[in-house]
């Protein structure tokens, strides 16, 4: 019976000692930006809302992002487009966008994504981001964050 506490004793000492020094080890630093491009050209990148970024919810999440990323990264200019509703609108704001340079182009509504895929084929020369859905082109990829 002593040698069964002296090994329980012994494995809580080992566990209490690898949760404290995990506990004491720096935390994680986010990656420093990357360095400027090459030729120090300047991205263009279009960010079409399908509400106001104002709203303090969806539009206003993703608009967050569009300006640490203007600020993390000097190189990088972006054109706004909000309150674009799917459609005939979408397909516009974005045409104009890529005319003014946008090489890079974020639709955040899951109602963008057939004119985004349809987009895309045209334009294959653009990058297409979209976000909840569930299509992708050669040019074209997906995300979603966490909204818990």
């Amino acid at each position: 019976m002593k040698k069964n506490k002296l090994g329980i004793l012994l494995f809580v000492i080992i566990l209490g000692l690898a949760m404290i020094l995990t506990a004491c080890q720096p935390a994680a630093q986010p990656p420093a930006p990357p360095a400027e491009p090459p030729a120090e050209e300047t991205i263009i990148v279009g960010f079409v809302y399908v509400g106001s970024t104002s709203d303090a919810g969806w539009s206003f999440a993703h608009d967050q992002g569009r300006i640490y990323m203007e600020e993390q990264l000097p190189w990088v200019e972006t054109l706004t487009a909000e309150r674009v509703p799917p459609g005939a609108d979408f397909d516009r704001v974005v045409r104009e966008m890529i005319q003014q340079g946008a090489t890079v182009i974020f639709g955040t509504s899951f109602g963008y994504m057939d004119f985004m895929v349809a987009l895309a084929e045209e334009f294959p020369e653009v990058i297409f981001m979209h976000c909840s859905g569930f299509k992708t082109a050669e040019n074209m990829g997906t995300y979603f964050g966490r909204i818990e």
